[in-house]
């Protein structure tokens, strides 16, 4: 009976100090958390999907924040068909024009605060840093990951898509485009 009376005194004080987050708090929380990363990123801080960009397309070239041009408008069209609600991704670009290059270590960072369903790289360049960023945690399942197929790691799925922003000015790219993005088809 002593233990009994012992057990419950411990459960009665830890749900005295559960506290309840609000959208806010974890909107603030994440704010925070991505504090370092604000000239890489554009979009939702809660996102399902993340779309890596490498290098800057026309777009970031003129100081617009990453995949704020026709690439971006084209993904969220993608998306939205492929059944992702409308703006629940979050963009990033590797190389911005007026900040440093993300290394490897915090590409790893920016994917755990996130933590999406689907990762998609949009270009050589995010293929091979996402991979090199990953590669710590999961090297022998990264082998296969390219463009024509994506794969799975670490609950996440990861899909390639061959020069996302140039094969937007080209019907037959932008089809096998199409049929890359399909993979990232809302579970």
């Amino acid at each position: 009976m002593i233990i009994t009376l012992w057990v419950m005194r411990i459960m009665t004080s830890a749900v005295d100090t559960i506290s309840v987050l609000t959208l806010d708090d974890v909107l603030e929380q994440r704010t925070a958390e991505l504090r370092l990363f604000q000239s890489h990123i554009n979009g939702n801080q809660l996102a399902s999907v993340l779309a890596i960009k490498g290098l800057p397309g026309v777009a970031e070239t003129k100081g617009l924040p990453a995949l704020s041009g026709a690439d971006g408008d084209a993904l969220e069209k993608a998306l939205v068909a492929l059944g992702w609600k409308e703006s629940s991704w979050l963009g990033v670009i590797l190389q911005p024009v007026d900040a440093a290059a993300l290394s490897a270590g915090n590409l790893r960072e920016l994917v755990e605060i996130i933590d999406p369903l689907v990762v998609i790289t949009l270009d050589d360049v995010a293929r091979l840093q996402l991979i090199e960023a990953l590669s710590p945690l999961a090297a022998n399942l990264l082998s296969g990951f390219h463009a024509k197929a994506a794969i799975t790691v670490l609950g996440r799925r990861l899909i390639s898509v061959d020069s996302f922003e140039l094969a937007l000015r080209d019907s037959d790219k932008k089809q096998l485009a199409w049929a890359q993005l399909k993979q990232a088809i809302r579970p």
